[in-house]
């Protein structure tokens, strides 16, 4: 999830020299200039990918699953909306619907959290020594 990872690049910043840098770029001081604006926009990036998108798809999927619409064939599927909302849980068997919310989710936190597992065990950066 490369968006998640650009977004954790800017929003991660280090103590180097008395100031608040970003470790990727030791020129950037952290959330002054540009870097508020970056700042503000790598935060709803986060917020909006592993928090409002998989929450809307778990209530759709809930949605259909309470009212009997999840449709497995594809000759039932007739209204554009119908093939919309199908691809949402098309790729998983029909007791696994659920799963497309939730592997968003898991794979923006294995994203953060080797991010920042690589980052604490990087040993060759200008800013660790």
């Amino acid at each position: 999830m490369p968006m998640i990872e650009i977004a954790n690049k800017i929003l991660l910043c280090k103590t180097f020299l008395g100031q608040n840098v970003m470790y990727y770029e030791p020129t950037e001081i952290c959330f002054q200039g540009n870097h508020i604006f970056a700042s503000v926009i790598a935060i709803l990036v986060l917020i909006i990918l592993l928090g409002i998108l998989p929450l809307v798809q778990g209530v759709i999927l809930y949605n259909l699953y309470r009212r009997g619409e999840l449709l497995y064939d594809h000759s039932q599927l007739l209204t554009l909306d119908q093939k919309m909302k199908h691809t949402l849980y098309e790729a998983f068997k029909e007791e696994y619907f659920y799963m497309e919310p939730l592997l968003i989710l898991e794979k923006g936190l294995i994203v953060i959290i080797a991010f920042l597992s690589k980052r604490t065990s990087s040993k060759h950066s200008l800013l660790d020594q």
